[in-house]
């Protein structure tokens, strides 16, 4: 089955001339059966072929303005017999050769894996809420606390009015008997009182 092989003539190589012919031994070098070149968006000149798979062909292009140009994508070279040129060489190769029909199964399968990426992107981008920032009560409402007794409630997780209402005074002498010495007289009978009173004026 004859694959479709497109063949192009860059701009930089085209130059001024406007058209031309492929010719080859696609078509036993003849320029009265040459395949018309077509200008592309980019300038350079195309044409498509359908040619046999397993086979190399030898090539050249002869533009309007009377050159004989090769292309710089052909897969190798090769002395032209007779005659002091080379001639581009294109090898069709059956397992690499892309026809209309397998471009079309290749384009779906790229078009599914983009929005598989595009998917798999969307999750791992999902929006995380943040988290409500917690404020930490300096206490400034109960008699008594400074600021080194309200450093010992804050490193024991009792950072709010709320908190210091529900912790009983045994747990409040626990925990200044564990800060040191120096809290060992403080008394903190009060203070959960003191805080219950601050929430419920809140």
């Amino acid at each position: 089955m004859a694959q479709k092989v497109k063949f192009t003539l860059g701009k930089h190589i085209v130059g001024s001339a406007t058209g031309g012919i492929l010719v080859g031994d696609f078509n036993n070098w003849d320029t009265d059966a040459g395949t018309s070149l077509s200008v592309d968006e980019h300038g350079a000149l195309t044409a498509n072929l359908d040619l046999l798979p397993g086979q190399h062909y030898q090539y050249r292009y002869l533009l309007n303005d009377g050159r004989w140009e090769n292309d710089d994508s052909a897969h190798y070279y090769a002395a032209a017999n007779g005659l002091n040129v080379e001639n581009c060489v294109v090898f069709v190769d059956a397992k690499s050769a892309v026809t209309e029909e397998t471009a079309g199964v290749v384009q779906e399968a790229a078009k599914s894996k983009i929005k598989t990426a595009e998917s798999v992107k969307k999750l791992k981008t999902k929006t995380v809420e943040p988290k409500a920032k917690v404020i930490k009560e300096t206490f400034e409402k109960i008699p008594g606390l400074n600021k080194a007794l309200v450093q010992v409630l804050h490193t024991n997780n009792i950072d709010t009015y709320a908190k210091l209402a529900k912790t009983s005074i045994k747990k409040l002498k626990e925990i200044l008997a564990e800060a040191g010495v120096k809290f060992e007289t403080v008394d903190p009978t009060t203070w959960p009182k003191d805080a219950k009173a601050v929430t419920a004026v809140k």
